[in-house]
């Protein structure tokens, strides 16, 4: 399925942090940086949101530098409606912009005389909440490099400049699968794609009084990108016309069938909402320090197939991911030939890390570990699983 040029650009690669020397705390920033997560875990999210959002990537190569601007308004409701507007004033299709509203069931896309329309997933939290729990993912992972006051569109600000871990996957979206495909729904709805690179530093303003992110900046050797909301109001009154939607009578609608994404506490929760079996791989095949993270059970309609996805983390943010399912993934694992305990597998290796893919007792298997860890661990996790 081809979507508009907008929704291609909703496709944001992972962003894989490199290895870095540890770099030491400015005087009080782990202090600082403490009082500041406490004022961020107290805060409540506004009743509603309206601004304008200017996204900015500048992309360095041999050949010289691009840098790509993008300017939308945002319009957003505690209670999971929202309105993206980007190319004109509430005209979206007729001066070539366009429209992204989500009423709180269902995300209308309208560009270029084409509407796009899938199930909101906003899975009872909305999207406001969703900017501020991501924001305290951000001091759980990543250690606290300085925290400084300053002022944002006239608003008083902590800014924080976090340093990233080794292989640590920076995200600033929600994530949707369509097919094998990552879509990620943006905070700020459109957001270019962007290639693999390895951030140095991420840098979040909070306004003070609310704790909502202003500005969020990530900088590389080799991209430069940032996201800045202007002309802030928080608890305005929203008219709910903002969050009505009705497609042109000319334009030509398709809809998108998104899958069902549950995230579950225990890996014997998600074995019990499926018929398969999901087992977990033995805790002495793990390497050391390694702990569950989430697990996270995902079913594709249109391909009428589930798989439960146990993510498994360590101190150092390395990660290993083990996907059980009951058809086979849409795109195949390319390597190598392997075994599993008599099972023919695949075994392929990518700059991020190491993937083993079989099929066992109409089971699917899908093990993934990050670059450093051993091939021979990922052979260890996969036997383990249906010894």
């Amino acid at each position: 399925m081809r979507l508009p040029r907008t929704a291609l650009g909703f496709i944001i690669l992972a962003l894989v942090v490199p290895t870095a020397g540890c770099v030491g705390f400015v005087d009080g920033a782990a202090e600082s940086g403490t009082e500041v997560r406490q004022e961020l875990s107290k805060a409540e999210p506004p009743e509603t949101l309206s601004a304008t959002v200017e996204t900015t990537t500048t992309t360095t190569t041999p050949n010289g530098s691009d840098t790509r601007t993008i300017t939308e308004s945002v319009w957003l409701r505690e209670t999971g409606e929202s309105r993206t507007e980007g190319g004109g004033e509430r005209s979206g299709d007729e001066d070539g912009g366009y429209v992204v509203v989500d009423d709180g069931d269902t995300v209308w896309h309208q560009e270029s005389g084409s509407v796009t329309s899938y199930e909101s997933q906003n899975n009872d939290t909305s999207r406001l909440e969703r900017i501020y729990a991501e924001q305290e993912r951000y001091f759980e992972r990543f250690d606290v490099q300085s925290v400084d006051e300053t002022t944002v569109d006239g608003r008083r600000a902590h800014r924080v400049v976090f340093e990233p871990h080794q292989n640590e996957t920076v995200e600033r979206s929600i994530d949707v699968m369509v097919d094998e495909t990552t879509y990620r729904i943006p905070l700020e709805t459109e957001l270019q794609a962007v290639d693999d690179d390895q951030p140095n530093e991420i840098e979040i303003v909070f306004d003070a009084e609310t704790m909502f992110p202003l500005q969020f900046e990530m900088v590389s050797d080799r991209v430069e990108f940032s996201v800045t909301y202007r002309d802030v109001s928080f608890n305005d009154e929203l008219e709910d016309d903002l969050f009505e939607f009705e497609p042109p009578a000319d334009s030509e609608s398709e809809g998108i069938t998104l899958p069902e994404i549950t995230e579950y506490d225990t890996v014997e929760a998600a074995n019990e909402s499926v018929y398969f079996t999901v087992s977990a791989p033995d805790a002495d095949t793990l390497p050391s320090g390694f702990d569950l993270e989430s697990v996270t059970r995902t079913v594709y309609l249109k391909e009428d197939r589930t798989q439960v996805t146990q993510s498994y983390r360590d101190d150092e943010d390395r990660s290993v991911r083990v996907a059980i399912g009951d058809g086979p993934r849409a795109i195949p694992v390319e390597g190598s030939p392997a075994s599993v305990n008599g099972a023919d597998a695949t075994l392929g290796e990518t700059e991020h890390g190491t993937e083993l893919e079989w099929e066992h007792d109409g089971h699917y298997y899908h093990v993934f570990a990050d670059a450093d860890l051993e091939e021979e661990t990922v052979l260890e996790i996969a036997q383990s699983l249906h010894a």
